[in-house]
């Protein structure tokens, strides 16, 4: 099984706005992006505190995007673009399915199919050098939940 629910970024927008949320841990992955996991204990915070303010909504589009994480998001990505990405696969069956935002506005998506992740991860600025390879150019295949990717930050 592999299951992921993140924001990425460029690690220097990331880390602008961290302090935002105590829960928040930025992981840095490879290709100079960064990602923020979302656990429950983030997700549980941001809920609480009202999330930063309404706004145009596409949270619908995804199982686990709220309007909280999605007013962040917008915030995160007035210093570059920022993704939220959500998967889950097991034993071959899932989804996968991504969003960008750029200096508060959605600049990509949503999309819901194989491959959103990697489209997400070229409009941050991640090249591979193969096709369709920036999942693993950036380490995104090292820990397969959350809660592994926590754990190691």
């Amino acid at each position: 099984m592999y299951s992921l629910c993140a924001l990425i970024g460029t690690t220097n927008a990331l880390n602008m706005e961290i302090p935002v949320y105590s829960s928040a841990r930025t992981v840095r992955l490879d290709g100079g992006v960064s990602m923020i996991p979302l656990g429950e204990a983030l997700l549980a915070e941001i809920s609480e505190s009202g999330g930063l303010g309404a706004g145009p909504s596409i949270a619908g589009a995804f199982e686990f995007l709220g309007a909280g994480v999605e007013a962040w998001v917008r915030v995160l990505s007035a210093g570059g673009p920022t993704a939220y990405v959500e998967t889950e696969y097991f034993g071959g069956e899932g989804f996968e399915r991504s969003a960008v935002w750029s200096a508060g506005k959605l600049a990509l998506g949503p999309h819901d199919a194989a491959g959103s992740i990697n489209q997400a991860l070229r409009a941050l600025g991640v090249r591979s050098p193969t096709d369709n390879q920036e999942f693993e150019l950036v380490g995104l295949n090292r820990f397969r939940s959350v809660e592994e990717w926590l754990a190691h930050s």
